[in-house]
């Protein structure tokens, strides 16, 4: 038995204890255990299968509605069930999915109840051991654990074989722990099935007792430069590899993770760096927007600050040429790399000079303009920071191709009180240096 699953063991024989009544139910039960505890080991969490089996035993029904109208129990249908990995922006954000199944989980599976008081109570009581997952902790999730709160684990125990739509975990954990083999699961892979194939390595690195860290992450920051080369590099699949390269950066050990860590900042693509780059410096206290993200030291990412340093400055030496040879146009999160450029090297001078020679091309404007959305209720003076000038960057808009696409935003910028408040705006951050970091970490009483 896992660590995983003995934590949950006194919970779950309690539990058991209260759905069985009698002596032949335990017969019943344990001749069930003895058919799927082997065909589900290391695919579903065992005290999961135990708990769902006894409750199956008494509830049929019960355990027929659960097959039925999975998303009334876990959230969200079986995976299998559609193909468009970026239809639901449930299958990115994670905690948010957690969130959902915690406050709505409950209600929904209320018509699938017993009648009967005793039996409703009971049957509550069941469900919401394996559905419902209150953790503070967001970062733990039923995917974590192998829980059959996952619907990938909760398809896996229906069928009790291999699945064509979803893999087994026991394959994604030989992935894990043989590079080779990630390397030819990543390459095989296409459109939503490489989207999927992401997320459940992400899914069930905490459960890999024989994680090859490095090697995975020089795998997966391959495949993500690869995606990028075939322009199929979106923001989901960017989002997607930074979600899995972090995860297995904190199950690596402090070595793999300085390396690791290096490798991403000067090789992976700069949209897929970014996240993985500004927590590394926001858990040291490097970054000025939040300098109460500081991590104690052993909590921390990477605990050696010149490590972080490093890494900060081996990717913005890579914005820098970027921008200079138009590959900054390849990457799908551009303002985010020049927001994040801007704060971690104090440097919004230079990132304005960076927007501007992005901007000298029709392309280059068109690539940065993507993010402005007319009307968006997120429109305010944070969102025009990259804009140094709002008179001369209307200007700019007005006398290129885009001039009809993007009239609403060189109007919102160039009148009424907006060009002075971009100006002072620019003119603040410019003058930001480290010591206002170091200032305020003092006044937020953050310890160094």
């Amino acid at each position: 038995m896992r660590e995983y699953e003995s934590t949950l063991y006194v919970e779950c024989t309690q539990l058991v204890s209260r759905i069985v009544r009698h002596p032949r139910d335990i017969v019943r039960l344990i001749n069930r255990l003895l058919l799927s505890l082997p065909a589900t080991r290391g695919e579903v969490n065992a005290i999961d299968v135990i708990v769902f089996e006894a409750l199956s035993q008494r509830f049929p029904d019960l355990r027929d509605s659960v097959h039925q109208h999975p998303t009334s129990f876990v959230g969200q249908s079986f995976r299998g069930d559609y193909y468009d990995v970026y239809s639901d922006v449930r299958k990115v954000n994670f905690p948010e999915r957690a969130e959902s199944r915690e406050k709505t989980g409950s209600q929904l599976w209320e018509p699938f109840l017993p009648s009967d008081s005793t039996d409703r109570f009971i049957a509550v009581e069941a469900c919401a051991f394996l559905f419902v997952h209150a953790a503070k902790d967001k970062e733990n999730l039923p995917e974590d654990d192998l829980r059959i709160a996952d619907p990938d684990r909760l398809a896996r125990f229906f069928r009790m074989t291999s699945l064509e739509s979803v893999p087994e975990v026991t394959s994604i954990h030989q992935c894990l722990s043989n590079p080779e083999l990630l390397e030819a699961s990543l390459s095989s892979c296409s459109g939503a099935e490489f989207g999927f194939l992401l997320e459940w390595i992400c899914n069930y690195t905490p459960s890999c007792t024989d994680l090859n860290a490095y090697g995975s992450i020089e795998k997966l920051v391959n495949a993500a430069i690869n995606a990028q080369r075939k322009a199929e590099l979106t923001n989901v699949l960017a989002v997607l590899f930074a979600k899995v390269l972090l995860r297995i950066l904190r199950r690596a050990a402090n070595a793999e993770r300085v390396g690791g860590l290096g490798y991403i900042t000067s090789k992976a693509p700069l949209s897929v760096a970014e996240p993985i780059l500004l927590l590394a410096a926001a858990e040291q206290g490097k970054w000025i927007i939040r300098p109460e993200a500081r991590l104690l030291q052993e909590k921390q990412l990477v605990s050696d600050e010149q490590t972080v340093d490093s890494a900060i400055a081996a990717w913005s030496v890579r914005v820098r040429s970027g921008a200079q040879d138009g590959q900054l146009l390849n990457e799908p999160q551009l303002q985010s790399i020049l927001f994040r450029f801007a704060q971690l090297n104090f440097a919004y001078e230079e990132a304005y000079k960076l927007v501007q020679t992005i901007c000298a091309t029709d392309e280059g404007l068109r690539h940065l303009l993507a993010d402005f959305v007319q009307d968006s209720p997120f429109n305010n003076m944070g969102t025009f920071g990259l804009i140094e000038d709002a008179n001369n960057f209307a200007a700019r808009i007005r006398g290129s191709t885009l001039s009809d696409e993007y009239a609403w935003l060189a109007e919102m910028i160039s009148n009424g009180d907006y060009p002075r408040a971009i100006t002072e705006q620019a003119n603040q951050l410019k003058g930001i240096r480290r010591v206002n970091l170091a200032q305020a970490a003092a006044r937020l009483q953050i310890p160094s």
